[in-house]
C-alpha cells in the first residue's frame, strides 16, 4: 500500500450450526478510512483468501 499504515486480520463466526470466516484489511491514507472485506462460510476459507488477495491487488489510490 505504498507506505500507508495497514491492520489485517482474520475474522471467525461460530454460530452453532454454522460457521464463517473472513479477512479484513484496513488503510489510513491522509484523510481518508479504508476497509476491504470478505466474509463466507469456513468450507470456503482457502476461496475467500484468494478472492481477498484478488482485491487487495486490484485497489488503487490516486
Amino acid at each position: 500500500m505504498d507506505g500507508r499504515p495497514v491492520l489485517d486480520a482474520r475474522l471467525a463466526s461460530d454460530t452453532g450450526s454454522d460457521s464463517s470466516v473472513g479477512f479484513t484489511r484496513l488503510i489510513a491514507d491522509d484523510g481518508h478510512f479504508v476497509q476491504v472485506m470478505v466474509l463466507g462460510p469456513e468450507a470456503k476459507e482457502k476461496a475467500l483468501k484468494v478472492m481477498h488477495e484478488r482485491l487487495l491487488d486490484g485497489l488503487r489510490f490516486p
